[in-house]
């Protein structure tokens, strides 16, 4: 294992590396709180692994985990919903179902096929294979290209919700790829760049527009996306929705739903609230951005019904201790429509001005306690919670109050050490003894 420092340019080896015989090839690696997990891989005569190793930067050791479910070569891993999701290989058979590790449980649970199926005409996530490629986006995980049953790779993207156990096709890619890479930048956009085309090697990149639709509460969806003009100033922006899904294609299927206009340039985010929807029905969104040239582009599609979420928690508490956080809390005064199905868990350097991480999760509207470990001692960490529901995708509510803990290294050990002074005039047992002054005074025995 080779580690990079930024401040010094350099890349420099790890005196602790995989052990034999967990060395292998083509495994998924992600970052989850101050660990590095790496799950799945191959060894030789192309025999895929279902091992999980566990890296601690601050003791420069390798930990052996719980096995997955499932052996994989070539997952994609990633962290959503606080658990390390494993997904698909290199041969991708089709009903496998994925896996999410839980780091406080330190257990694997298999997502079923049945949870992930939906009724939407699709390209299924669950036919990536070979040369796929993935990575987060939003609170979903993208599987992108590979082939399908062999041939050329596919441009087809499909997103995996955790929360919800959904995923559903986005827009496609210009072209199809195999062994791209895939990132989200700060500012809600998506890259798919390299990897093998069509006729080739390929060096497009190809650029995706974040757009989140999410419940407002009752009758209400909300969107956001990103605000971002080119060499020409944006013009105008057009939303679209649906009750069904067009694959990424809906601005070509569908009427209009509102035409609106640019905000400032100083903004980064464009919003819009559909208002007067009819409650539990799901609704496709997809907004198209027009510049003054007349050029065009359009957002990811994504989907939302509107139901009244969770209220906040109440009562956050946080206790700090050697590298650990525990949080808790009391549930919300309301559960919403659909009830409290469980709490997302975020945690920001103090001050609480962001950006905010999702460390965790926990199931149930009882499950009020969460251990946030390993962390840094000595920095300041602000937390917040927030229900969500059991709705597909899930509703989140309203965030908690934020509390801040730090936590710290454990004093170093009293000890007390004795001196003899001097002897007294005579030996003494079962005797009284009495401070007075700077003197002391044994009497009896």
């Amino acid at each position: 294992m080779d580690a990079y420092d930024p401040a010094t340019d350099s890349w420099s080896g790890s005196p602790t590396n995989l052990s034999n015989p967990r060395r292998r090839a083509k495994l998924g690696l992600a970052r989850f709180g101050g660990s590095l997990y790496a799950a799945g891989g191959e060894t030789g005569g192309f025999t895929a692994q279902p091992w999980f190793d566990i890296y601690d930067p601050a003791t420069n050791t390798w930990t052996p985990g719980p096995d997955a479910p499932i052996a994989r070569d070539t997952p994609v891993v990633e962290v959503q919903a606080g658990r390390v999701w494993s997904l698909g290989m290199e041969m991708f058979p089709e009903g496998q179902p994925f896996d999410g590790y839980d780091p406080v449980t330190a257990t694997w649970v298999s997502q079923p096929d049945a949870d992930r199926l939906t009724t939407q005409v699709c390209c299924p996530t669950y036919l990536h294979a070979h040369g796929y490629f993935g990575g987060s986006w939003q609170d979903k995980i993208l599987l992108a290209g590979g082939t399908f049953g062999g041939g050329s790779p596919a441009p087809f993207v499909d997103a995996y919700f955790p929360k919800g156990r959904t995923m559903r096709r986005v827009g496609d890619m210009t072209e199809g790829r195999g062994q791209g890479r895939i990132v989200e930048t700060p500012t809600g956009k998506v890259y798919a760049i390299g990897g093998i085309g069509m006729s080739g090697i390929t060096g497009t990149t190809d650029e995706g527009r974040s757009l989140i639709a999410r419940s407002q509460g009752i009758n209400t969806v909300a969107l956001r996306w990103v605000h971002q003009g080119g060499t020409n100033p944006i013009a105008a922006y057009t939303v679209y929705r649906a009750t069904f899904t067009a694959a990424g294609r809906l601005h070509t299927t569908v009427a209009p739903l509102a035409v609106l206009s640019v905000p400032p340039s100083t903004a980064t985010t464009s919003t819009y609230t559909d208002a007067g929807l009819a409650n539990g029905t799901w609704y496709y969104y997809q907004v198209k951005i027009t510049d003054s040239a007349g050029k065009t582009a359009v957002t990811n599609e994504d989907w939302a019904r509107s139901t009244l979420p969770p209220s906040a928690p109440l009562n956050l508490t946080a206790l700090a201790g050697f590298r650990y956080v525990v949080l808790a809390w009391d549930p919300p005064a309301s559960g919403g429509d659909l009830g409290t199905a469980g709490y997302s868990i975020y945690r920001s350097p103090a001050p609480a001005t962001g950006p905010w991480a999702a460390v965790g999760a926990t199931v149930g509207a009882g499950a009020t306690v969460f251990l946030d470990s390993p962390v840094s001692n000595g920095i300041a960490w602000s937390y917040a919670v927030a229900a969500h529901d059991n709705a597909d995708p899930v509703n989140e509510g309203a965030w908690s109050v934020t509390v801040t803990a730090e936590p710290f290294e454990p004093p170093a050990p009293f000890v007390v050490a004795w001196t003899p002074v001097a002897l007294m005039t005579q030996p003494r047992y079962g005797h009284a003894l009495l401070a007075r002054g700077n003197d002391l005074i044994a009497f009896g025995g």
